[in-house]
């Protein structure tokens, strides 16, 4: 499978209606390529790592949409209790926002990786 359409399928699983194509998802591909091989001092990803390539660059493209404000068309909203009551006992949980959702993601797109990638790493003399 192409990397390009692994993006795509990724994006599409984590909400997006709309999928992108384009110089934006292109930018994005290459930037975690660069990263991956970075990071590991090789010259080509090995199939094994694909996911993490797809991950990457799903974090890096929704962090650019972040900060250009443009990825409205994604819901990260889940069915989560906001306080249960019991009697006289109430419980309220924090509620977290829209924006720390995605945040949180994108860390996790981008940094959640780490162990997989360092048994790819080489070291460099």
């Amino acid at each position: 499978m192409d990397i390009v359409e692994l993006i795509q399928q990724r994006l599409q699983a984590l909400g997006f209606t709309t999928i992108p194509t384009g110089t934006e998802l292109n930018f994005s591909k290459n930037r975690a390529e660069s990263y991956i091989k970075s990071f590991c001092n090789i010259n080509e990803i090995p199939q094994a790592l694909y996911y993490v390539w797809c991950d990457i660059a799903c974090g890096y493209f929704l962090q650019d949409g972040l900060l250009l404000n443009n990825i409205s068309d994604i819901d990260l909203s889940v069915g989560v209790e906001k306080s249960i009551t019991e009697g006289d006992v109430t419980v309220t949980y924090g509620v977290t926002s829209q924006e720390d959702k995605t945040k949180n993601l994108i860390e996790n797109l981008l940094n959640g990786h780490n162990s997989e990638l360092i048994k790819y790493r080489k070291l460099v003399w």
